[in-house]
């Protein structure tokens, strides 16, 4: 079924193409500006390259601006078969970029955005812009928007640009501050603290606080994790980073308190199995393996009440598989046993098979 609609769609973007219309399919940015201005007034849209500017000043966005071109198409070109009524939608972001670049609004911030994550899922390097990576550029032209409205209106600035989006931004640019904080700690700072006013605080703060380590910044990393902890107490996610982040900055003692934390919090299977495999690398290879033990004891694994995610046959920490109809009990006065390939990370594929990182699926 699905290769007979991707023959047919091949087939019609050939007759297309023959037909000149091929533009539906491969944009207008190879199109110079004069080409698509006198294609538009061709179809009785009523601008050229002098008057652009003051349009897309007084449109304030791509959708309005649009929707007035479409409307000045006359009906003999809406005939079935002619598409003229697509040229707008894509000559207005070309123009847009090329003639009223200043002209800020939701829509070139969310089309800036889309074009270096398309760039990322196909494999295409973008150029630096301003010694900058591309998508590093796009994201501070998205925190400048951002910035240009008191904290409370942030919110919903950022639905405008994510809302109608193809991607979703907000997943996209936690990964960015992971991925570009080493590097360039001061501009995904920027970042993290302008996302956190719109959503995900916890989550952008966390993640800000492990780059900073990784970029070498020890005092501001603590501070921003200690920090994340209060103001979230019930994120266990936070806990988990801060200890994660004092066992990077070489302090165990710290990264073992917050871990034990953990364990006396946790919800469920996974959070507990997570802060206890963290404690056995901690403790589990040296001469304190007895205050392993004891700690586990202390703070035994929450009521599993839902099959694991990894495994329906048995679930994290109990000391041999049941069988569904068995009468037997597991053995819950042992010491539970730690097994590493069942814990599922904030960072790793979510087991529902969504595609999306656990943090951002079933974790949320």
């Amino acid at each position: 079924m699905i290769a007979n609609s991707l023959r047919r769609l091949a087939r019609t973007m050939e007759k297309h193409r023959a037909e000149g219309w091929g533009w539906r399919y491969d944009g207008l940015e190879d199109w110079p500006t004069e080409k698509i201005i006198a294609q538009l007034q061709a179809i009785g849209i009523d601008t050229d390259a002098e008057r652009f500017l003051q349009q897309a000043t007084a449109a304030r966005g791509f959708r309005a601006l649009r929707s007035d071109w479409v409307a000045q198409i006359p009906e003999d070109k809406r005939a079935p078969g002619l598409f003229w009524e697509d040229f707008p939608l894509l000559g207005v972001p070309v123009l847009w970029n090329r003639l009223a670049p200043q002209v800020i609004c939701a829509d070139l911030i969310e089309e800036r955005l889309h074009r270096v994550v398309k760039a990322e899922e196909e494999g295409e390097t973008l150029p630096d812009v301003d010694g900058m990576p591309a998508d590093l550029a796009a994201a501070m032209e998205l925190v400048r928007y951002l910035e240009g409205v008191e904290r409370p209106h942030r919110p919903a600035r950022f639905d405008g640009v994510n809302e109608d989006g193809y991607y979703d931004y907000a997943q996209w640019l936690a990964e960015l501050v992971e991925t570009r904080g080493p590097a360039f700690p001061d501009a995904v700072t920027q970042i993290a603290d302008v996302m956190s006013d719109c959503c995900y605080a916890e989550e952008f703060q966390v993640d800000l606080a492990m780059a900073l380590a990784q970029a070498g910044r020890r005092e501001e990393a603590i501070r921003r994790a200690l920090a994340t902890v209060e103001r979230f107490p019930d994120y266990i996610w936070g806990r988990i980073s801060a200890g994660d982040i004092f066992e990077r900055l070489g302090d165990r003692h710290q990264a073992i308190r917050h871990w034990v934390e953990v364990l006396k919090m946790a919800g469920d299977d996974n959070d507990w199995q997570i802060a206890a495999d963290r404690l056995a690398e901690a403790l589990g290879g040296t001469a304190r393996q007895e205050e392993l033990d004891e700690l586990l004891r202390a703070n035994p694994m929450p009521p599993c009440n839902l099959p694991s995610p990894l495994s329906p046959r048995q679930a994290p920490g109990t000391t041999a598989a049941r069988e569904p109809d068995s009468d037997v009990a597991p053995n819950v006065s042992a010491t539970p046993r730690l097994t590493r390939a069942r814990t599922i990370g904030r960072n790793d594929p979510c087991p529902c098979g969504s595609g999306k990182k656990y943090k951002k699926c079933c974790m949320a």
